[in-house]
């Protein structure tokens, strides 16, 4: 099948039309001759597979040998490749298999929406997620972020009920510290995500955290903190928006009561606090 050809670039298109193409026999083909043959043809050969399983539902097959050339497949240039060793990938559960696939969050929304799903079936994922962010590029720590958001709450009900053995108060606390550092540079979305994040693991610290940008003298900025924490689902939530109901400017103390308003709540009924 692969030998056929002089022009080198023959064997990639024979395999891209099996792989569009072919179905049981094919797939059974490509499964015995993907272990002979090596670089781009087994990567081929590997996405073919992949896209033959997908189509007719079929399971990927187990392939331990190909560890080590799945994880390279993370870093091809074509995204459907990246995607299809993300689901190669699903069927080893290592750390070092769950921290490739962590640094690969954030190159792109579809790759993310792969990533996302098998990411928040490892149960090392929150902790390596906050151990990877810092040295990551900053175009990728939104999805790290909204990662960590997503497990946030997961890992501590599993940790209070005596699970998660590697995680204890320190981590938690490195992990408030992580999060907190992505404010500077978070957008709408992702300052929403570090507000929740911040309240689930230390509901005191979240407060005075906040307290510091409450008292800066911008009021747009106070403005915007109302705008995140009302996007949060925390209980504390309102509490703390009511904080800004005596601000000294009327502009905040204004987007305070109707923001409270706009989740059905009585301003006047509301005790500041957290």
């Amino acid at each position: 099948l692969l030998t056929v050809a002089a022009d080198p670039v023959t064997p990639f298109t024979i395999i891209e039309a099996l792989g569009a193409l072919g179905g049981d026999g094919v797939l059974a083909v490509l499964e015995s001759v993907v272990t002979q043959v090596t670089g781009r043809v087994r990567s081929t050969v590997l996405l073919a597979i992949s896209r033959i399983s997908d189509r007719h539902q079929r399971p990927l097959p187990s392939l331990p040998g190909l560890r080590s050339d799945f994880l390279a497949a993370l870093n091809e240039d074509d995204l459907s490749v990246q995607i299809s060793a993300v689901k190669w990938l699903a069927g080893f559960k290592e750390e070092d298999v769950t921290t490739a696939l962590v640094r690969r969050l954030g190159i792109a929304p579809e790759l993310d929406a792969v990533l996302g799903g098998e990411l928040a079936r490892r149960d090392d994922t929150f902790r390596l997620c906050v151990n990877e962010l810092p040295g990551l590029p900053m175009s990728q720590h939104k999805s790290v972020v909204a990662i960590i958001g997503r497990l946030t709450m997961d890992v501590i009900r599993r940790v209070m009920s005596g699970g998660l053995g590697k995680y204890d108060e320190n981590f938690f606390t490195r992990a408030f510290d992580v999060v907190t550092a992505e404010w500077e540079g978070g957008d709408e979305e992702t300052r929403a995500a570090i507000v929740d994040v911040l309240f689930h693991l230390d509901g005191d610290r979240a407060v005075m955290f906040l307290d510091a940008i409450m008292n800066d003298p911008d009021p747009w900025l106070r403005i915007h903190v109302i705008e995140v924490i009302a996007a949060i689902a925390d209980r504390r939530a309102p509490d703390f928006i009511a904080r800004f109901l005596e601000d000294d400017d009327e502009m905040v103390r204004e987007v305070a009561v109707s923001t409270l308003q706009s989740r059905g709540y009585d301003p006047a009924t509301v005790t500041p606090g957290a």
